[in-house]
């Protein structure tokens, strides 16, 4: 909503924190199943693992790559070092948000969200989870125009840009 309201600082804020927060439930589930598999007590592999992330639940390399890879045997620096790259320059870029008041381009805001999209994907992946496809399928599409999306960042910025106007809420029109 941040994304389609115009809201370039609010949508990288939230579109980075989920990720954060997806990563470090990802890695207390892998890392507690691990430890269980090689015989360590349920109870003390959740406390373990908890403690770990607690720890560095904020440490980009730890969550994305280190800690990670330790915990799955998965790394998204290993797997993807572009998007590991990317995602670490929205990384900060929300700091600037948070720490200097930073406002993106609504362009830059919406890469970030995609980016992040794209790497829940990857999480989800990791962790077992369901993961959602970021298009429609062809069938629901025609003429390049989704029939059914709620999804912003499937619409192109030309589309958006419609919807926006449509809707009353493009930036040449009084608020």
């Amino acid at each position: 909503m941040s994304l389609f309201r115009g809201l370039p600082r609010l949508t990288v804020l939230n579109s980075y924190t989920a990720v954060e927060s997806l990563a470090n439930v990802v890695y207390s589930k892998c890392k507690s199943e691990q430890l269980t598999s090689n015989g360590v007590p349920e109870s003390y592999a959740q406390e373990f693992a908890e403690r770990e992330r607690k720890s560095n639940r904020t440490r980009f390399q730890f969550l994305f790559h280190r800690g990670m890879s330790d915990a799955t045997g998965r790394s998204l620096h290993d797997e993807d070092k572009e998007k590991y790259d990317a995602l670490l320059t929205v990384s900060e870029l929300r700091d600037q948000i948070v720490h200097a008041g930073v406002k993106p381009r609504e362009d830059d805001a919406r890469n970030a969200h995609k980016l992040c999209c794209e790497v829940t994907q990857w999480l989800a992946d990791v962790g077992g989870y369901p993961v959602k496809p970021m298009l429609p399928a062809t069938e629901d599409t025609l003429n390049g125009l989704e029939v059914a999306s709620s999804v912003p960042l499937s619409t192109s910025s030309a589309q958006f840009s419609l919807i926006k106007t449509l809707m009353g809420c493009d930036e040449q029109q009084p608020h």
